[in-house]
């Protein structure tokens, strides 16, 4: 990928699989891609190069949801959800404190950025900071 990249062609992780290739085969390109997101060009910030690296891996069957587990262990250390709400948009990080923590040092946030509330107890601080009296937290529809 990344010498795909460097002549500036187009590409996913993805890994082909059929006849010629087995279980060593997804194990380089595990590594690679573990290799890959360490690359300085890399970020977690940048939606797109999260879903180029980590997308199509993750839909493949045969190499991600190997026995080992290896697949699982690529991306489970920290699960991150972008959740998009009528009262903002949050990025929400689940996992083990640590991993919280490292990922929102890369991500630039400081502890102090952290919103511990609720999805009600926000709905209800913004009802109350905008005189609203929505009864819901939906989207308006056109």
């Amino acid at each position: 990928m990344e010498t795909a990249h460097g002549l500036g062609l187009r590409s996913t992780a993805t890994i082909m699989f059929g006849h010629v290739e087995g279980a060593a085969a997804w194990a380089r390109h595990l590594l690679a891609v573990r290799a890959l997101a360490q690359h300085p060009d890399f970020t977690l910030t940048n939606p797109n190069r999260v879903r180029a690296l980590y997308g199509a891996l993750t839909g493949n069957q045969a190499a991600f949801h190997q026995a080992d587990g290896a697949g699982y262990r690529l991306i489970a250390d920290l699960v991150i959800a972008l959740d998009e709400s009528p009262i903002g948009t949050f990025v929400e990080l689940e996992g083990s404190q640590e991993d919280i923590l490292r990922m929102a040092n890369d991500l630039g946030r400081p502890p102090a950025d952290f919103v511990a509330d609720s999805y009600h107890a926000l709905f209800q601080k913004h009802r109350q900071a905008h005189g609203s009296t929505a009864q819901h937290m939906v989207f308006d529809t056109p």
